[in-house]
């Protein structure tokens, strides 16, 4: 089932849903609006490009924040990113992407048939506030991430939909040396959601590359080293 974005009636966020019928239920996870999705204008994302290594991203054209690259980590206001040409010139780094590339999309590009040789890794890529570390680096084990210091990753930050133990992240080293990253909520208030879908209670996502994992208002893309 394809996915598209809206954008909440009340505080403007924008969403991105999977779209089951015109009386579909739907509540902002910001605002907590609720309503059918019929009431959840559609939005077209907008394409920019990273001034710095010339990557592509897909973003809500009304949003004002900050942008992180989720390649080069360039960090600037969404203003200084420029609109991306129609037919950008295919260069080097531009071609398609091996296993250790990132591919910076709003729109996740799930590469779930790709076996991970490594452990990775959380690139910050937006948010309403500013929030430390942009990136994550997760080994073998047991992580949990929130804003608290009960986190064993404390993530530095004013996002105050963010719990103090909000996610929880197991690295686990298969019998054929390969990488698997389980991602879980951990009791937050707001949720964990991953490439726009909120993770249900007692549930385990396995984090394929270029997922995007939200937790409060603030979205990291799971690349590797």
């Amino acid at each position: 089932m394809e996915k598209t974005a809206v954008r909440c009636p009340s505080c403007h966020t924008g969403l991105s849903v999977r779209k089951t019928s015109e009386s579909q239920s739907l509540t902002c996870p910001r605002c907590r609006f609720q309503g059918t999705i019929t009431q959840f204008p559609e939005i077209e994302m907008k394409k920019l490009m990273c001034p710095k290594c010339k990557v592509i991203l897909f973003m809500d054209p009304q949003y004002k924040g900050t942008i992180v690259c989720p390649k080069c980590q360039h960090a600037g206001d969404a203003s200084a990113y420029p609109a991306a040409p129609l037919h950008p010139p295919v260069a080097a780094s531009q071609r398609p992407p091996a296993e250790d590339d990132s591919v910076a999309t709003d729109m996740p590009v799930n590469l779930s048939n790709k076996r991970l040789s490594r452990p990775g890794i959380l690139v910050r890529t937006g948010g309403d506030v500013p929030a430390e570390p942009r990136m994550i680096i997760l080994k073998k084990g047991v992580h949990t991430l929130g804003r608290g210091p009960q986190s064993s990753i404390q993530i530095d930050t004013a996002d105050e939909f963010m719990s103090r133990v909000h996610a929880r992240i197991e690295l686990v080293v298969k019998g054929d040396d390969t990488f698997e990253h389980l991602l879980s909520d951990a009791g937050s208030r707001n949720g964990t959601y991953h490439n726009g879908d909120r993770i249900g209670k007692n549930e385990t996502v396995v984090l394929c590359l270029n997922d995007l994992v939200r937790i409060g208002h603030t979205t990291y893309q799971f690349i590797l080293e």
